[in-house]
């Protein structure tokens, strides 16, 4: 009922200050934008929070397509989407009196069409799959200067991938 929800991602025990919130949050190209809501620790139900949506700069972003939360060890959240033109925002969230401020920290444009993201909040590292392209590392910290790699074995070089890149997950052996 929300609109056209393309990529959903979910951060649990978010710390807001002094509140701990976890929320989920999605892009949504019926009106292209992020909605964002939190999720009750009691029953599970969603909190629509769709009056603190953020709303894409089409100029920018042609068509909002991938999304994904990410998390520094400092606590410091961001929101990060991207669009089917490669350009990706990353906006840090914080909370003031139960609304979601949004800033712009890093922009940034790939080579062509991107959509599935993860991060690794271990490690600090935003992983962004280019859909024909392959798999980019980025550190999640828009205030490192360190430029994105394409990670090795994960373009058209490796006949064991078949195109195009889509979701992307963290998968820990241990």
């Amino acid at each position: 009922p929300i609109g056209k929800v393309n990529n959903v991602d979910v951060l649990q025990n978010a710390a807001f200050g002094e509140r701990t919130l976890s929320i989920l949050g999605c892009s949504n190209r019926s009106y292209q934008g992020i909605d964002i809501f939190l999720i009750d620790e009691q029953d599970g139900s969603l909190n629509d929070l769709s009056q603190q949506s953020l709303k894409v700069d089409p100029s920018k972003i042609d068509d909002v397509y991938g999304f994904c939360f990410g998390r520094l060890a400092d606590e410091r959240v961001f929101a990060i989407l991207n669009g089917k033109n490669g350009f990706m925002q990353q906006y840090e969230l914080s909370l003031k009196d139960s609304s979601i401020a949004w800033v712009l920290r890093r922009e940034h444009q790939f080579p062509s069409q991107t959509e599935g993201m993860v991060v690794d909040e271990r490690l600090g590292d935003l992983y962004v799959g280019q859909e024909d392209g392959g798999i980019w590392k980025l550190k999640l910290d828009p205030e490192d200067t360190t430029e994105a790699q394409k990670l090795a074995m994960s373009g058209e070089e490796n006949p064991a991938i078949a195109y195009d890149v889509e979701g992307l997950s963290i998968y820990r052996n241990e």
